[in-house]
């Protein structure tokens, strides 16, 4: 690469730094007229004939009666995004990047209507309907609960606080499953209005690294999680005041030795710190 090359891309760089006031300025005198919002497909859903899939910051429709020649339907502009799409009935529950939970009316696929929404779900990695509930797995803001028996107003009914961030649900009877970054956190919602904590499973540090839990698959009374930084762990939830675990999958990589052996050999540099 050549000095008169790097002078460009260095030159290109500081215009573009220091046009940005200038651009956030004019954008006070604009009015948006138009986007282009396709882009990657992050989620999709299925019921009856129809798929409902994410197209970048949109909301598809798709009939799939002949799965060989799948028909596009109709689509609704979202503000970001789509992230999350369950679908239930006549209403398709989405989230996404930058905004929470849009209730769309899909009665008639072919004009898809916004219905109502709301910041709740802003940040969730997961969302499960149950009777006339919403669960959202929110990240690190927990558990929020929503009542959406009146689509054009959902309403929290409550929340619950998991230990660093809830990342997957599952329910089990009147049992709540959730997986956060520190392990699995079993919940009864027999009243969902007050939610009670039945056990709590953290896993313990490897060396000086956390594991860390982001999914789960339930057969019966075994939980599988996945996502840890050193395994998988299967746990027998039969008794949910006291899980068991009852096998582990290790997946110590290349990349877990070394850094296992770095921590062996300079271990007490970190001796007061914590993760």
């Amino acid at each position: 690469m050549n000095r008169t090359f790097i002078n460009i891309i260095i030159s290109v760089f500081f215009l573009f730094t220091y046009s940005l006031p200038v651009c956030a300025q004019n954008n006070l005198n604009t009015s948006l007229i138009g986007r282009w919002a396709n882009g990657p497909c992050y989620a999709a859903d299925v019921q009856g004939n129809y798929l409902y899939f994410g197209n970048g910051a949109s909301l598809e429709i798709a009939d799939i009666f002949d799965f060989s020649n799948p028909v596009r339907l109709g689509k609704i502009l979202l503000p970001g995004l789509v992230k999350n799409i369950k679908v239930d009935e006549k209403y398709a529950y989405v989230t996404g990047t930058d905004f929470g939970l849009h209730i769309i009316d899909i009665s008639d696929p072919n004009e898809p209507e916004l219905m109502s929404e709301t910041n709740i779900g802003l940040f969730s990695t997961e969302l499960l309907i149950k009777d006339d509930y919403l669960f959202f797995a929110n990240d690190y803001r927990g558990i929020n609960i929503v009542n959406i028996s009146n689509p054009n107003s959902p309403n929290e009914t409550s929340t619950i606080d998991v230990t660093n961030s809830a990342k997957d649900i599952h329910f089990s009877n009147s049992d709540l499953f959730i997986t956060s970054t520190r392990g699995l956190e079993i919940y009864d919602i027999s009243d969902l209005s007050n939610p009670k904590l039945i056990s709590k499973t953290h896993f313990e540090k490897i060396a000086y690294a956390q594991r860390y839990t982001y999914h789960m698959a339930v057969q019966d009374s075994i939980v599988y999680l996945a996502g840890t930084a050193y395994g998988s762990h299967i746990m027998n939830v039969k008794d949910p005041v006291n899980p068991i675990e009852i096998g582990y999958i290790e997946l110590f990589s290349v990349f877990h030795l070394l850094f296992y052996i770095f921590y062996r050999n300079n271990g007490d540099h970190f001796g007061s710190q914590s993760v």
